[in-house]
């Protein structure tokens, strides 16, 4: 297995990306590694290490795990309401701001004995 990464340098953090890999065999034992500074051709500097770190993390905090964005919705499900279906005409809407609900009820009662 191969992992590229493009990692920030140490020290000018205004230099370009250092572009890392590492290849691994089917255990994790790490084959050979290189890296785009002046130390990886050596392939023993920390961007590379920084690589192994990073992957280790992930996988420790299962970082590759399904995001919630990706399963079915969860927390909304004990909030779920039993609605009764009602006839339109014996549905009230009203806004509360502008009169209230008593004399919205009682225009719609008088409209229903009409």
């Amino acid at each position: 297995m191969a992992l590229k990464a493009k990692v920030k340098p140490s020290q000018r953090m205004s230099q370009a990306l250092h572009e890392a890999w590492v290849v691994l065999d089917i255990a994790g034992n790490v084959l050979a590694g290189h890296c785009s500074c002046m130390a990886g051709c050596g392939e023993v500097c920390s961007h590379v290490a920084g690589v192994l770190f990073k992957v280790e993390a992930a996988i420790r905090l299962q970082l590759g795990r399904m995001t919630c964005t990706s399963l079915p919705c969860a927390w909304n499900q004990a909030f779920s309401k039993k609605v009764l279906l009602s006839p339109m005409i014996e549905i009230l809407f009203f806004k509360p701001k502008k009169t209230t609900s008593e004399t919205i009820v009682k225009q719609h009662e008088e409209a229903k004995l009409a």
